[in-house]
């Protein structure tokens, strides 16, 4: 990443994406999109390892402080806390 080259695509989102958190690990990552889909990616294999549709869009994500668990917000005002895989 340091070089700014693309070393890997991820591709499975069903939906534009309008949020992504790095693990501090460096080896998951969060997305979130539009049509409400979280979903938790192994950045080494590329799949996902996660997917979760709580309701409506999905406009950000972030970690517990103790990085067990994903907070996503919502279009609807609603937060959803989905354990971390």
């Amino acid at each position: 990443m340091a070089a700014g080259n693309q070393v890997k695509q991820l591709t499975g989102q069903p939906d534009y994406i309008h949020a992504l958190a790095l693990h501090p690990d460096g080896k998951r990552l969060i997305s979130a999109g539009y049509g409400g889909n979280v979903m938790v990616w192994d950045l080494a294999s590329g799949n996902a390892v996660l997917t979760k549709k709580p309701a409506f869009g999905a406009y950000c994500v972030a970690l517990t402080p103790d990085k067990q668990a994903i907070v996503s917000g919502h279009e609807n005002g609603t937060c959803y806390l989905t354990p971390m895989p």
